[in-house]
């Protein structure tokens, strides 16, 4: 999905603040708020979809490269120190009325 059809699909308001590049982030998105202001992200869904990204770009730089599905544990915690250090780091200065927001999932029982 593009990121038009993404604003048209959930009729975003104008405004609406994404994480960049939209191709490496677009898979960690779960929704929109009610209000149709802040698009929300699944930390693990941004953590896969940025390894994800990570493991496409390795494999087209080193087009003689064997797949090694080892080798995707690394890129998973390359985008984790991406994510942690750059992105969250980063939220306090993006609008609060527009910035996206990142749901962290738990392995707590209730």
């Amino acid at each position: 999905m593009t990121e038009k059809e993404f604003v048209e699909t959930y009729q975003l308001e104008e405004g609406y603040l994404v994480f960049e590049p939209w191709d490496d982030f677009k898979y960690g998105i779960v929704g929109v708020t009610e209000d149709r202001n802040h698009v929300v992200y699944g930390y693990q869904a941004m953590v896969e979809s940025l390894g994800r990204a990570y493991e496409k770009y390795y494999y087209e730089k080193n087009k003689n490269e064997v797949y090694d599905a080892d080798r995707f544990t690394q890129f998973l915690d390359e985008a984790v120190e991406w994510i942690d250090y750059n992105t969250l780091r980063s939220l306090p200065y993006y609008d609060a009325n527009r910035r996206p927001i990142i749901m962290m999932e738990t392995d707590l029982e209730i």
